[in-house]
């Protein structure tokens, strides 16, 4: 139930005067202009920007993506909150928290349930992972690898410990045995932990590089996380959070979904085995969300060993149906038996778990594929009420950039980014929310300039070369084309692709070349009707782009959504028979999506920068 604003204003003040913000003044002005924000409902959206200028009393040339001054405070003040409502505001009436990634305020009523969701204690029960966070070793010996190991280490022990589905060896607990912490039995005897969490900094000219490891009680590596991003010393705080959060975000999500399940086998703690199924799952899911969609294969092929051994882990299905839907977007034919294979395997996931957010979004992803707008756009906001996840946010912010509301879908990219920047999977969304928004400049900046967190993944390159020749630079778009040519593997997709660049470009010779080579309008060649549509666009033949459109909606292909805002199709947006086959593609969503037509957008959200200089 959401209280009264006199309630709030109660609340506020009690906060203000606790002794957990009594000798925070700026926390206490981020607390109090927000909220004041929030209850006011003032038309200013609460951005990054604005809370700068407002509470930090930054000038210009202030730009958030060089001064993380909020992010930092708002980590602060969650972290407050949390400590104020374990203890001395446990009874309070109202709750006032911010979810990760929103500077929003949110109101309850102190209730049970309420409560629970706004701490997320990860208390001890069959259904959580006892874990040791170790010192991360310094590999280089450096000023800056010594201190971002110490920090890394202090911060992934907090974000752990406030992690549901895990509970964490206190460090003072581990240092008391002294120099036989770092010995596996010695923990696994002395407190039962089931995984250790250690790794190693390096930093290499102006690189550092973190890589950690998750060891079993066993002994066996469960999983292995490498990070990679600049080595400023004026970030340093930012990027052992950054690294944290990305860390938690990949191994935790759901945990307890699958324990609980696990559990319900065994009948009692799963100790071990859960330890060596999860290890498989984690392994799985690096190669769908860390990966190249080469790798898209492969992990399916995991997920579905996994679901041989239990099927029915809610987790597992969730895999499987994202894998499903990564490949029906990749330009193959027949892409609709994919999504209804993908169909199959989210609605298993919500009937075994209807609070998981991955199951949710996962099944709102096939509903966007099957072009069922409206019920797509409830079900992914019911996944992200249900708590924050990076995955979740990244595909309902495509999803909504689909739609034409890129503003919105800019928002939610930019939670997904504050997660979890390293994640290639997020950089590639990143791309592709660019250039169907039409926001070239943006587009060329952030995937121009060096990435502060790791290298940008090589099909960011596609986005890269189709920026550039929408705005004009076919040079540039064209060498971007030669370069995949030479050194991707070259896939009916991607072939396609370089071909349909080629066009774009003026190199009419180079794209008909390549058609002629691969035969790509050739039945035979597993290529879908909307690639096929795009290519006859390039090469100046809309009556065959037509053609293949209607073919497309016929065979319900999984790519026809994006058709709604790419920029290549705009030269046959004032075709009738253009219009007729999206009227059809719409349906009966009114004004919810809209056909998009060439205009100026306004600027992406300022975090979306945050990842660059």
């Amino acid at each position: 139930m959401i209280p009264s604003k006199t309630a709030i204003r109660k609340e506020l003040k009690r906060l203000l005067d606790s002794s957990v913000l009594v000798q925070s003044e700026r926390l206490g002005r981020f607390l109090q202009f927000t909220v004041d924000h929030a209850i006011n409902e003032r038309k200013e959206v609460l951005k990054e920007f604005l809370i700068g200028t407002e509470v930090y009393d930054r000038r210009p040339p202030y730009h958030p993506s060089h001064d993380s001054i909020v992010r930092t405070e708002a980590r602060r003040l969650r972290s407050k909150l949390k400590e104020y409502y374990e203890a001395e505001g446990k009874d309070d009436p109202v709750l006032i928290y911010y979810r990760p990634g929103s500077y929003i305020p949110v109101f309850r009523s102190n209730r049970y349930d309420d409560r629970k969701k706004v701490l997320e204690i990860a208390r001890p029960s069959h259904q959580v992972i006892t874990v040791a966070v170790l010192p991360f070793q310094d590999g280089s010996g450096t000023e800056i690898s010594a201190a971002c190991a110490l920090g890394i280490t202090d911060e992934v022990r907090h974000k752990m410990t406030h992690t549901p589905g895990f509970r964490v060896i206190a460090a003072i607990s581990i240092a008391q045995i002294g120099s036989q912490s770092t010995d596996l039995s010695t923990l696994v005897n002395q407190f039962g932990i089931e995984w250790t969490i250690d790794g190693t900094v390096r930093v290499s000219e102006k690189q550092i590089r973190v890589t950690a490891r998750i060891v079993s009680a066993e002994g066996i590596e469960v999983s292995s996380q490498r990070f990679q991003a600049e080595a400023r010393v004026e970030d340093l705080f930012d990027l052992q959070e950054k690294i944290a959060s990305a860390l938690a975000s990949r191994i935790s999500p759901q945990l307890s979904n699958f324990a609980k399940y696990w559990a319900s086998l065994k009948g009692t703690n799963p100790g071990h085995d859960i330890v060596a199924y999860y290890a498989d799952l984690l392994s799985a899911e690096a190669l769908l969300d860390h990966g190249i969609s080469s790798q898209v294969p492969a992990a399916l092929e995991k997920f579905q060993s996994i679901a041989k051994r239990i099927p029915e882990c809610a987790r597992t299905q969730c895999g499987i149906a994202q894998c499903y839907l990564r490949t029906a977007q990749r330009g193959i034919p027949n892409s609709a038996k994919l999504v209804l294979e993908a169909r199959t395997a989210a609605m298993k996931a919500v009937q075994l778990a209807p609070q998981m957010i991955g199951a949710h979004s996962a099944l709102a992803a096939v509903l966007a594929m099957e072009l069922k707008w409206d019920e797509a756009e409830r079900t992914f906001r019911q996944a992200v009420a249900l708590g924050a996840h990076h995955g979740t946010y990244r595909q309902f912010g495509l999803f909504l950039t689909a739609m034409g509301r890129s503003d919105e879908g800019g928002e939610y990219l930019a939670r997904a980014n504050e997660i979890d920047p390293f994640s290639y999977v997020q950089k590639v969304s990143m791309a592709r929310y660019f250039y169907h928004s039409r926001r070239y400049q943006e587009g060329l900046l952030y995937l121009s300039t060096p990435c502060v967190y790791g290298p940008s993944p090589v099909e960011s390159s596609v986005f890269h070369a189709f920026i550039y020749a929408a705005s004009g630079n076919n040079r540039a778009a064209h060498e971007l084309a030669r370069s995949l040519q030479r050194s991707a593997t070259l896939t009916p997709f991607l072939i396609s692709t370089i071909a349909e660049l080629y066009g774009l470009c003026g190199d009419m010779a180079g794209a008909q070349a390549l058609v002629d080579e691969y035969e790509l309008f050739d039945p035979s060649v597993p290529l879908s009707n909307v690639r096929r549509a795009y290519l006859s666009l390039a090469l100046e033949d809309p009556t065959s782009a037509l053609c293949y459109l209607r073919k497309a909606h016929r065979d319900h292909e999984a790519e026809l959504p994006w058709c709604n805002t790419d920029p290549r199709f705009d030269k046959l947006t004032s075709q009738s028979q253009f219009q007729e086959i999206f009227d059809r593609v719409l349906g009966d969503t009114g004004s919810a999506c809209r056909l998009v037509s060439p205009r100026i957008f306004s600027l992406a959200p300022e975090s979306l920068h945050s990842q660059h200089q």
